[in-house]
């Protein structure tokens, strides 16, 4: 997958999974790690980017 579109995707994700509701990191990255590859250096990058 394109680096740019995959780092798109998953902070769609991340905003998608908090619109239920506030989550830890750990959780963010359970539940996304589902569906795709996901570190959780990574997941934190976004969390602090947004």
């Amino acid at each position: 997958m394109n680096p740019q579109l995959k780092k798109g995707v998953l902070e769609l994700c991340v905003l998608s999974q908090l619109t239920d509701g506030d989550k830890y990191g750990y959780e963010l990255t359970e539940l996304i790690s589902r569906e795709m590859s996901l570190a959780a250096g990574t997941l934190y990058m976004i969390l602090k980017r947004l």
